[in-house]
């Protein structure tokens, strides 16, 4: 009983979802902001149970495990101060004091994480564009393989440099740097489109899933895709009906409101 009726939720929220593609309608900001208060309250409990109970109230206050030894870390008090003076945000007489917790997160974030972006978005990068460094791994190989692997290694130094130097705006772009920034514009369009294509298909493949969910799992468990789907009709027909029907003949306006 728990598959049958879940599976009939689930047809009917994904058919809501789905009605935006005609125009937006109660059913779909229902599934919307349905959809928004379940996300944040599995947050919200995910929250609560992998790290405030375990990580400050097992530490601090209560021993969660009695067959292991516990005394209590007083040094997570710090981190649970803060976490409740952010919550302070939504008290306007004292929101300034949230201020200070979301400013030593922040501080504390960038000063943790800029190494290590450094060193994999810039450095690591920077040093797998050049032509020498991808073509270690080809030392020795016949031709039919090193020769490919040496002309996508110019290719991607060529592509990186230009791409560099449309981004260099200290010299007019004039000239040898004028056709190289030109080669950068082009690369750059390549790069995002293709992005953007790879973006849409994940897009697509999520929509195929849906798809299969309706036509394949929700069609055993009681039809549930064919009769939602001819109910949506109907509800679209009627309601397509009575707003022609409000609609003033031809040649006549409105009343004044």
């Amino acid at each position: 009983m728990a598959t049958f009726i879940g599976t009939w939720i689930a047809a009917g929220l994904t058919l809501m979802i789905l009605s935006f593609l005609y125009r937006d309608n109660p059913f779909f900001r229902f599934a919307e902001h349905l959809y928004v208060g379940v996300s944040n309250a599995y947050i919200v409990w995910l929250v609560w149970a992998t790290i405030v109970l375990p990580d400050f109230i097992g530490r601090v206050f209560i021993n969660l495990d009695p067959a292991k030894p516990w005394s209590p870390d007083y040094w997570f008090l710090v981190p649970g101060v803060l976490g409740l003076i952010m919550l302070t945000r939504m008290v306007p007489a004292i929101e300034w004091m949230s201020r200070w917790a979301l400013a030593f997160v922040v501080g504390w974030g960038a000063g943790f994480v800029i190494g290590p972006v450094l060193n994999s978005y810039l450095l690591a990068q920077l040093y797998a564009s050049f032509p020498w460094v991808n073509m270690q791994p080809y030392l020795g190989a016949p031709a039919s393989e090193y020769i490919p692997a040496l002309i996508n290694a110019v290719i991607l130094f060529v592509c990186v440099v230009t791409v560099l130097v449309y981004f260099f705006f200290s010299y007019e772009h004039k000239g040898v740097i004028g056709g190289a920034a030109k080669i950068g514009i082009w690369v750059l369009m390549v790069a995002f489109g293709a992005s953007f294509g790879s973006t849409v298909m994940a897009r697509v493949s999520l929509f195929i899933g849906r798809a299969r969910f309706l036509v394949q799992d929700a069609e055993p468990t009681g039809h549930a895709f064919s009769a939602l789907l001819t109910l949506g009709l109907l509800i679209a027909i009627i309601t397509a009906i009575i707003a022609r029907r409000r609609q003033p003949p031809a040649g006549e306006s409105e009343p004044a409101e």
